[in-house]
């Protein structure tokens, strides 16, 4: 098993065991937590992809315009 892969065994556990608890509400709002973590690093790892594409196709125009001479003129 991988680090990743141990973490999220362990995440599973730890939310298998609040929700066995006395306290449901307790539950309740660790799994959301948990929830909601997962949803920032998808959101982030979105954005991440998001830029590596924004400055490829930056890498590229410049590229071209290296390539074929063009001059800026106000753009971009």
């Amino acid at each position: 098993m991988n680090t990743k892969n141990i973490n999220e065994s362990n995440e599973i556990h730890s939310l298998l065991n609040i929700s066995k608890s006395f306290d449901p509400l307790l539950a309740e709002r660790e799994i959301r937590a948990a929830a909601q973590q997962e949803l920032a690093r998808a959101i982030i790892r979105s954005i991440k992809v998001g830029l590596n594409n924004i400055s490829s196709v930056i890498k590229d125009a410049s590229e071209l315009r290296s390539k074929y001479g063009a001059t800026n003129n106000g753009a971009v």
